[in-house]
């Protein structure tokens, strides 16, 4: 869909920022939307985060879930990136705010969390919030929401991040307990819930709306047509996104990084994704005979959307730890192999993600050849917003239990299909 008619207006100010926070929040009117009606406080923490939070925006207001949709960004623009990575794939949300949370001890942090999501529920008195990712903040954020008595709900449920990062999957275990509503990707998920002691009642099967995003971006970014066609790619590539600085890979590893590439690679295509930094270092480092001895193709990095969409044709991702794909590659089903540049980090009991080291003499994975066909795009944010339509009726009217369930041959296919 086009991107949403109207000047986007910037304002800065205290409006929702408490005493003694160290940054104002930012806000971003794009068009005026109804408050006579329900509103729902999405609070995002990730570029996919946003992406979905975008998507149920739409379907919302469409399937009367909501007339206003809030999109409540944790940190800052850069968290999330700019409008530009999401304007050609879906309407970019009404009202936007950016929190700046993410400075300051642990204590500080929790804190000013608390404080600005308590400040955006006294200001927009929503029915719903739904928080969408699994950082410490956003547990947060979900605790003081649920506190105030106001319902959460959970997109993607039971399907946690890699197991290498432990704290954040509690983080999305923990949210996953607070939440009124569960949607999952897939019946299989839902059972998953089900014996992690979620109770059936709050559970219903909706599809991934993380695939959907995943869809969307694909069938609006053209560059990556171009791009396969120039390197002379099509499906089966293994794509590469690791980055040097802002914590990431270190400089002085490029050079083992990029041999490491060439063992690993095989006989399979290789495509990496680099960013000007990462790209000056390899200049400087004189590394480039060495990328094209070992056959690795190289790209500018391109906008978050047609990065989504250069995954989804991929066997396998190799990328550092603080990469915005590795959500979308593990609701693909894609093998997700992350940077270990210390070499001591243990192996996570996971068949789908694992380290990799700078001495690796192969991948370690068996990359996808012929992916399970993933639960279809485009039907998650709107099955979302049906459940969500239903569920707040019936609060509203008293009502408790299980929403009335459709009989299984009325569901989409693709949600009756175990997760990939």
């Amino acid at each position: 869909p086009p991107a949403a008619a109207g000047v986007d207006i910037l304002l800065t100010g205290p409006a929702v920022a408490p005493a003694g926070a160290a940054a104002p929040v930012q806000r971003i009117v794009r068009r005026e939307a109804p408050t006579d009606g329900r509103t729902v406080l999405c609070l995002v923490d990730t570029p996919s985060g946003y992406l979905d939070a975008a998507l149920l925006a739409g379907a919302f207001e469409r399937h009367g879930a909501a007339s206003r949709v809030v999109v409540a960004a944790l940190g800052d623009a850069r968290q999330v990136g700019p409008a530009e990575n999401y304007a050609d794939v879906v309407d970019l949300p009404a009202v936007e705010l950016h929190m700046h949370l993410g400075a300051g001890s642990i204590a500080q942090r929790t804190a000013d969390a608390a404080l600005r999501c308590e400040a955006l529920l006294d200001e927009f008195l929503p029915d719903l919030v739904l928080p969408i990712g699994q950082s410490d903040d956003l547990v947060t954020c979900a605790m003081v929401a649920g506190r105030a008595g106001v319902p959460l709900l959970r997109i993607d449920a039971g399907v946690p991040p890699p197991a290498m990062f432990p704290a954040q999957r509690l983080n999305a275990t923990l949210i996953d307990r607070m939440a009124g509503l569960l949607c999952t990707p897939s019946v299989a998920t839902g059972r998953l819930l089900a014996q992690d002691g979620v109770p059936p009642e709050r559970v219903v099967t909706a599809g991934s709306v993380t695939l959907d995003g995943v869809t969307a971006a694909d069938a609006a970014s053209p560059l990556t047509s171009a791009l396969m066609s120039h390197h002379g790619l099509s499906h089966g590539y293994i794509v590469v996104t690791a980055r040097v600085g802002a914590g990431r890979l270190s400089a002085q590893a490029l050079g083992k990084f990029v041999l490491m590439l060439g063992r690993v690679r095989g006989d399979r295509p290789m495509l990496w994704l680099v960013c000007g930094e990462t790209q000056s270092a390899l200049r400087a480092q004189g590394l480039g005979t060495v990328l094209s001895r070992a056959a690795v193709a190289l790209a500018s990095m391109p906008v978050y959307s047609a990065r989504l969409s250069i995954l989804k044709r991929a066997s396998c991702l190799i990328a550092d730890a603080g990469d915005e794909l590795v959500d979308a590659a593990m609701a693909l089903g894609t093998p997700v192999l992350l940077v270990d540049e210390d070499g001591d980090a243990p192996q996570p009991v996971d068949t789908q993600s694992r380290w990799l080291t700078l001495s690796a003499a192969d991948l370690g994975v068996e990359p996808l050849t012929a992916r399970r066909r993933a639960p279809a795009g485009g039907l998650a944010a709107d099955a979302v917003a049906t459940h969500v339509a239903a569920w707040l009726s019936r609060l509203e009217r008293g009502e408790t239990g299980a929403l009335p369930r459709p009989a299984e041959d009325a569901r989409p296919s693709a949600l009756r299909e175990a997760a990939p």
